[in-house]
């Protein structure tokens, strides 16, 4: 008799190397999830969630292989998916997954899918034990806003999820809110739309229900997580549903809200949040957000209006707010004008004044400002900048008193060379909603320990750490899509990096002279670099180039000298001057088939290099391009232009 999906599971403790099994905590249409729990020998107990999809075809499959590719093609995408998104704040983390055969005696019958991730409650979860918190304007806010951030990496990605409600949205201990559950998610096609109708109906937008529609976009999710806010926000009522309504009736309210009727504002926030949950729930899609990023910026300023106390608005209509007057009223002391306080009036007064109207921080005024003061009037040299939108170009430039630097939640840009050349600036605290840095902001601040940029930058401008010496570690938000020309050259401490996972260009020069760096895994995004990207980064021993970039542009790695291990691209063209130049250690590599050509000088001076692979598909070789290789055997089909380019230029050749 065959085991149970769960009498496997037990058969194979431990799961994982040390994993055991806790008992069932959810299910679904196609997989079952459990808890899970790991003890090690200090008694600490971790727990994660296991997710097990049993795949046993309903007809006999012809031999086993055919059921292996069945797997293969259905399933084992999921955890490619999953893997692909490992890291991406705001998304379920994937831990480990694992393949196990299912058999009948001796026959291969099925496998059993193991995926384990983080232990999460859910949203669903969350509302049907009676939090209140979450359905305030602010808790509808936060939801809103950590899942845009999800569904931007995800998009950006080329990934939908297809099914957003409440049962796939989870919140760690943090309060942070996550998307879960991608066994239905696919990525777009090249035409940025998908065709399959999946989704659960509640929450599904127009375009995914309608028979007549023949596709639909990443706008599609906007609008299932806008169903999510206005259920939320609607003390639990979808659009056009009451608590009094029957289940039986549910459908006909889905039919009015997909027939394109006017959906009622949700009652339970303000009228600002509101109208942003409606406009992502728009029956058209060009009505909707045109990103979820866009949507984030229209959640971050909604519901958020600032109240002001009664005693001030009186003060400002009869002529502006006096601060130390009202602060004296509360503590119910008698207002008068001594020289002191009118000094001290005249001096806020005038510090009011000089901040701009529109929120930047002009170099004029930047200079004015005083870091914090210890006692016995030393200065800490920090420096706190609040209440200003912007920081404007060369605002701090060469202030050597500048030790640190913490820029609260107001501020949106760093203009270029804000901060450059502070000598002494060791640390820079930046928060969200910063998303425009300048160029050249940070150039030269030689003592600068690390870079560490907010979820929500979108562009750094070039050269922005240009020669920051003491810089170990950088941090870049996915939503940057560019690292420009220039933006680390010289950091030569640089050794820990985070890549954005949408990262489609890295300019020239980008990494020049980051010696410490000892291994680069490029996003397959990638589509271009620039010239000496990564020369001189000495210290550099593997690099895993992107499937589809087509270019290695002139002296990308010349100067190497660590360099052991590349991993080239399936697209890969063309290799072009002095790429490898002295790169003294390199010993093998094999070109890809496709590759055209081999620039001037493209390997010479490789010391080390005894094998080199090369494709009949190369068609050009430049001069001088395996000079000084005196160890060099190059590897080609016979009759091949790599065969006769070797013949004639003296490099031994052997056929593939």
């Amino acid at each position: 008799m065959r085991k149970t999906l769960e009498e496997r599971l037990h058969s194979y403790e431990p799961l994982f190397g040390g994993w055991r099994l806790q008992g069932e905590i959810g299910s679904g249409s196609y997989a079952r999830v459990y808890r899970v729990t790991h003890s090690n020998s200090f008694g600490l107990e971790l727990q994660s969630a296991l997710k097990a999809i049993e795949i046993i075809p309903e007809g006999k499959m012809e031999n086993p292989d055919s059921l292996r590719q069945l797997v293969r093609d259905q399933y084992i995408g999921e955890v490619n998916l999953l893997g692909a998104m490992r890291g991406i704040s705001n998304i379920v983390s994937y831990e480990d997954h694992a393949i196990m055969e299912i058999r009948d005696g001796d026959v291969l019958i099925g496998y059993d899918l193991l995926i384990r991730m983080e232990l999460l409650k859910s949203l669903e979860e969350i509302l049907r034990d009676g939090d209140t918190k979450i359905k305030t304007t602010e808790g509808v806010r936060r939801i809103g806003m950590d899942l845009c951030r999800g569904l931007s990496r995800c998009h950006r990605v080329g990934i939908l999820h297809r099914d957003i409600k409440p049962k796939n949205i989870f919140r760690n201990q943090f309060g942070d809110y996550k998307l879960g559950d991608f066994g239905i998610a696919r990525h777009l096609e090249g035409t940025m739309y998908a065709r399959t109708r999946i989704g659960t109906e509640l929450y599904a937008a127009p375009e995914i229900t309608d028979k007549n529609s023949s596709r639909y976009g990443a706008k599609a999710d906007l609008y299932s997580l806008g169903l999510v806010l206005y259920y939320i926000a609607n003390d639990g009522c979808l659009p056009f549903i009451t608590p009094e309504l029957p289940r039986s009736k549910w459908h006909e309210a889905v039919g009015r809200r997909n027939s394109g009727e006017e959906i009622p504002a949700p009652t339970g926030v303000d009228a600002s949040l509101g109208a942003v949950i409606l406009k992502a729930c728009a029956h058209r899609p060009e009505d909707r957000f045109a990103s979820a990023q866009e949507m984030y910026h229209a959640l971050q300023t909604a519901g958020r209006g600032k109240v002001v106390p009664a005693e001030r608005e009186e003060e400002t209509e009869a002529g502006g707010f006096d601060p130390l007057g009202y602060l004296w009223k509360q503590l119910g002391l008698s207002v008068t004008t001594a020289p002191e306080e009118q000094f001290m009036k005249d001096r806020l007064q005038r510090r009011s004044t000089e901040r701009s109207s529109d929120g930047i921080l002009t170099a004029h005024q930047a200079q004015k400002l005083q870091t914090r003061r210890l006692r016995f009037g030393r200065s800490s040299g920090q420096l706190i900048l609040d209440r200003y939108r912007e920081i404007a170009g060369d605002a701090f430039r060469k202030r050597y008193d500048l030790t640190e630097v913490v820029c609260r939640e107001q501020v949106e840009r760093i203009g270029e060379r804000a901060f450059a050349e502070c000598a002494n600036l060791r640390r820079v605290t930046l928060k969200a909603p910063l998303q425009t840095i300048g160029s050249g902001a940070f150039l030269r601040c030689t003592k600068l320990e690390q870079g560490v940029l907010p979820h929500t930058v979108e562009r750094i401008g070039d050269k922005a750490f240009l020669d920051c010496f003491a810089m170990k570690t950088a941090v870049i938000s996915d939503l940057v899509t560019e690292l420009p020309a220039q933006i680390f050259s010289g950091c030569r401490s640089l050794d820990t990096i985070r890549i954005p996972a949408g990262l489609q260009r890295i300019g020239a020069e980008a990494f020049r002279g980051c010696g410490a760096i000892l291994r680069f895994a490029l996003p397959d995004q990638v589509n271009w670099m620039g010239p000496r990207a990564f020369s001189g980064c000495k210290g550099l021993q593997e690099i895993r180039l992107p499937a589809h970039i087509q270019t290695i542009p002139d002296a990308c790695f010349i100067g190497c000298t660590a360099l052991t291990k590349v991993a080239f691209g399936q697209d890969l063209r063309y290799i072009e001057e002095q790429a490898f130049r002295r790169c003294i250690s390199l010993q093998t590599a094999e070109l890809p088939y496709g590759l055209l050509k081999i620039g001037e000088r493209a390997f010479s001076d490789c010391e080390a290099l005894r094998v080199l692979r090369i494709p009949k598909s190369v068609l050009l070789i430049g001069e001088n391009a395996f000079e000084d290789c005196r160890k060099l055997t190059v590897l080609t089909p016979r009759g091949s232009y790599a065969w006769e380019y070797c013949r004639r230029n003296g490099v031994r050749v052997a056929e593939r």
